[in-house]
């Protein structure tokens, strides 16, 4: 077996790559794919929301407007129609009584969608980050991050620019 990601091999790691190794062999990619997912879904959710101090809230409706410290109006007579620009699986996530951090786990996003979340965050004061930290099907959907931008003023020919910075 190759030693490509983890120099650190325990047996039980060994035996959880044997295992996956022939449930691909037997019944394909995807169903490796997918029990590598429901093992650690709910373990990588719990370790984000860990790591970064807050809790998931707002399952019904995140509101990007509240990464400002807004109050989103929605309601049932005044409906908010602010999305999240390629919004699959969002949620919304607290520290106290602050929304600190929007996440959407798409399954991927097209070059377009690109365009469309730096514009959106651009023109809201928001920055957003991608990676592959997903936990709604760790391995399949991307995990990207929106929340308030750092602001820096940085010299651009002469002007003064607003950058987010991280």
């Amino acid at each position: 077996m190759a030693n490509r990601f983890n120099s650190k091999q325990s047996e039980k790691y060994k035996q959880a790559v044997n295992a996956m190794a022939n449930l691909a062999a037997s019944e394909g990619v995807d169903a490796a794919n997918r029990a590598y997912a429901e093992a650690t879904t709910v373990l990588t959710k719990e370790n984000y929301a860990k790591t970064r101090d807050v809790k998931p809230t707002h399952p019904y409706h995140a509101c990007p407007t509240r990464l400002l410290k807004l109050r989103c109006a929605d309601s049932w007579d005044n409906p908010c129609f602010e999305k999240v620009p390629s919004g699959d699986h969002v949620t919304e996530w607290k520290q106290g009584a602050q929304t600190k951090i929007i996440t959407s786990e798409p399954y991927g996003l097209a070059f377009h969608q690109l365009r469309e979340l730096v514009s959106y965050c651009d023109s809201s004061g928001l920055q957003a980050d991608i990676s592959a930290d997903s936990w709604h099907f760790p391995g399949r959907t991307l995990l990207v991050e929106m929340r308030k931008a750092r602001e820096t003023e940085v010299e651009n020919s002469g002007s003064k620019q607003i950058v987010a910075t991280k």
